[in-house]
C-alpha cells in the first residue's frame, strides 16, 4: 500500500523536475496552474475590497466570461452579480501596464519579450500562417501544458498559454485555463487570463492537448524567429521561403509549389519565363537558348503565400518592420537608413511617400558577389508586393 500511494507521487516530481530542467534551456518556466491561479486570487481579494467602478447587474454587465466587474486595476468576470466569499471568479482581463502578470509580463510589452519570458521549443514559431505551437508538454494523467502564437503570417496576433492539472478534491477533473497576451502591432495590448474556474474531464484533457499535438505537426513553411529578428540583418537563410528559393528555384521546382501557367517572351533569341499563379509570379532568363535558366525575380502579391520571415501581404508596415532591425540610420522624413549603407550590402532602408505608402529595401550579398534585394511595397500602411531580385 505504501509502495502504490509513493508511486505516483514520485513520478510526478521526476516529471517536474524534467519539465523545469528543459526550461532553463529554453526561455523560463511553464505556466502552472499553482502560479495562475495565486495571481489571479490576488485580484479576487482587491476586488472584495474595492467597489467597482460599473454597475455588475446591469445588463450590459453579462458577459460569455459572467458578469463584468471593472476596476481601476484590472476587469473581472464572475460568476454571480453580486461578490462575496462564494463568488467564484471566472476571467481577467488587464489593459494598464501598470499590473504584472505572470512571469514579470506585462502589457505594453514586444511580443519577444513574453515568448522570451516562457518555456518553449520553437524559437523560430515554424508552423502555418495561422498558428505556431510552441510546446506541448503531455504528462496526463497527472498534467498537460502547451503554448501557442496565433498570427496571421508575419502579424502576431496573440501569444496563449494553457494548463490542465488534475483537480486535488479527487473527482477526477481537470483545469481549462490558461493566459492570452492579445497583441497589436507586435506589443501587447491585453492580457486574458481565462477559465479560471472551468473544470474539463480527463477525456476532454486529452482531446485538447491531442489537438495541439496535430497543430505541432502542421507546417507550410511559414517561421518567424520573433526573438532574434530584430537583431538580425536580410541575409541568406532570408532567402528561402514557401517551398522557393532565390535564385535556385528551377521551373519545375515552383510547379511543384504553385499551381499557374506559363509565358514566354523572346527577346533576340534570349527567352524569358514567366511561371504566374493567383499570388505570385517568377521570371527566368534563358540566355542563348541556355538549358539552364537564371531566376530573375520573385514577385509575391497575394495572401496565400508567405515571403521571408513569414510576411505576408497584408500585414501592416508596423509588423513587417519589426522583422528587421531599424532605427540605426538617418531619417529626414522622406527616407530612412534602418542599418548599414545604401549600395553596399547588408542594408535596409526605407522611403515614404505619404497616406500610408511607402518602399523598404533590404540588400544581402549573394556567393557570387551579387546582390539580393527584398523590395516591399506598402499602400494605406498595409503590405501590398514582395519583390525579390537580384542585381
Amino acid at each position: 500500500m505504501r509502495i502504490r500511494f509513493l508511486l505516483p507521487l514520485l513520478l510526478t516530481l521526476l516529471l517536474v523536475t524534467f519539465a523545469c530542467a528543459a526550461a532553463e534551456d529554453a526561455g523560463g518556466d511553464p505556466l502552472s496552474w499553482t502560479e495562475l491561479s495565486l495571481w489571479a486570487e490576488g485580484y479576487r481579494e482587491a476586488a472584495l475590497a474595492t467597489e467597482p467602478l460599473n454597475d455588475p447587474t446591469a445588463e450590459e454587465a453579462l458577459t460569455d466570461d459572467g458578469y463584468a466587474f471593472v476596476y481601476p486595476f484590472a476587469t473581472l468576470f464572475f460568476d454571480a452579480p453580486v461578490l462575496d466569499e462564494s463568488t467564484h471568479l471566472n476571467a481577467v482581463s488587464i489593459v494598464s501596464a501598470q499590473e504584472l502578470a505572470p512571469h514579470m509580463t506585462a502589457c505594453g510589452q514586444m511580443a519577444w519579450q513574453v515568448l522570451e519570458a516562457y518555456y518553449q521549443e520553437n524559437a523560430e514559431l515554424e508552423g502555418t500562417s495561422q498558428r505556431a505551437i510552441l510546446f506541448v508538454a503531455d504528462f496526463l494523467p497527472y498534467y498537460a501544458r502547451w503554448g501557442m502564437v496565433s498570427r496571421d503570417g508575419a502579424e502576431l496576433n496573440a501569444i496563449q498559454y494553457s494548463v490542465h492539472e488534475q483537480d486535488d478534491d479527487a473527482s477526477g477533473l481537470y483545469t481549462d485555463a490558461g493566459i492570452v497576451y492579445r497583441l497589436t502591432g507586435g506589443e501587447v495590448a491585453e492580457i486574458y487570463a481565462y477559465g479560471l474556474s472551468s473544470h474539463i474531464s480527463y477525456e476532454q484533457a486529452l482531446a485538447t492537448v491531442n489537438m495541439a499535438q496535430q497543430w505541432q505537426l502542421e507546417s507550410d513553411g511559414t517561421q518567424v524567429d520573433t526573438v532574434s529578428a530584430q537583431e538580425s540583418f536580410f541575409g541568406l537563410s532570408d532567402l528561402t521561403f514557401s517551398g522557393l528559393s532565390f535564385p535556385d528555384t528551377l521551373p519545375e521546382q515552383a510547379a511543384n509549389v504553385l499551381t499557374g501557367y506559363d509565358d514566354w517572351i523572346d527577346e533576340n533569341h534570349d527567352f524569358l519565363r514567366m511561371f504566374t499563379s493567383d499570388d505570385a509570379e517568377l521570371t527566368w532568363s534563358y540566355q542563348h537558348s541556355s538549358e539552364v535558366p537564371e531566376l530573375l525575380a520573385i514577385e509575391i502579391y497575394g495572401g496565400g503565400l508567405t515571403g521571408p520571415r513569414g510576411m505576408r501581404v497584408g500585414d501592416s508596415r508596423e509588423a513587417v518592420q519589426a522583422l528587421f532591425p531599424s532605427g540605426e540610420g538617418e531619417y529626414d522624413g522622406t527616407r530612412e537608413m534602418f542599418y548599414g549603407e545604401e549600395g553596399t550590402a547588408p542594408y535596409g532602408m526605407a522611403e515614404y511617400a505619404g497616406n500610408g505608402e511607402a518602399v523598404f529595401r533590404y540588400a544581402c550579398l549573394l556567393p557570387d558577389g551579387r546582390e539580393a534585394v527584398l523590395m516591399l511595397s506598402f499602400f494605406s500602411d498595409q503590405l501590398n508586393s514582395i519583390l525579390l531580385y537580384a542585381r
